[in-house]
Formats: structure tokens, C-alpha cells, sequence
């Protein structure tokens, strides 16, 4: 997966457009356990991340965290992208 650009964002279309998810790359079923960054249609994961840390850091912005949900896009290979592990890596960006 190429990187993407992690500056600018303000909404998760501005990740998800970045990329195309492709549902044949997973071959062994656990797609469903890991968080797909490229996910177009409805970016239903990464919608659902962005609430979950803006509950959780109330004192950032939208912006802060989408920046740091990108990162870990980026950072983590799309399947060892699991739940734990990213939530785990976007909590470090948001809290050093």
C-alpha cells in the first residue's frame, strides 16, 4: 500500500480516497478482525474510530485525530492491522 498524506485531512473520505481497499488480497477470512484504511464505501471503520477517540479525547480536535487515525494507516501493514494494534498506535499519537 503506498503512504498516504496525513496533512490536511478533516473528514475520513480524505483518507479512505486516498487508496483502494481490495477485498482479495485476504485469503484467510480474518478480514473482518482488522481495520481496513481504504474502505470507500460508507468508511464505516474508520467513521467508527474517529467516535470512539473523540469520546476518548474530548480535548482534541477532529483534525488531531484524524491525522493520527492516517499515521497508523501508514505505519501498520494492512493485515497485521489488527483492532488492538491500531487503537493502541492512534492512542499513542494522541496522548505522547
Amino acid at each position: 500500500m503506498k503512504k498516504l498524506k496525513c496533512t490536511g485531512i478533516k473528514r475520513v473520505e480524505d483518507i479512505t480516497s486516498q487508496c483502494k481497499y481490495e477485498d482479495e488480497n485476504w485469503k484467510d477470512g480474518i478480514e473482518w478482525l482488522l481495520v481496513p484504511c481504504c474502505q470507500e464505501k460508507g468508511a464505516a471503520k474508520l467513521k467508527a474510530k474517529l467516535l470512539k477517540f473523540k469520546k476518548e479525547f474530548p480535548d482534541k480536535s477532529e483534525s488531531e485525530i484524524l491525522k493520527a487515525l492516517c499515521r497508523c494507516c501508514n505505519e501498520l501493514k494492512p493485515n497485521e492491522r489488527t483492532y488492538e494494534k491500531f487503537n493502541k498506535c492512534v492512542r499513542e499519537k494522541l496522548n505522547p
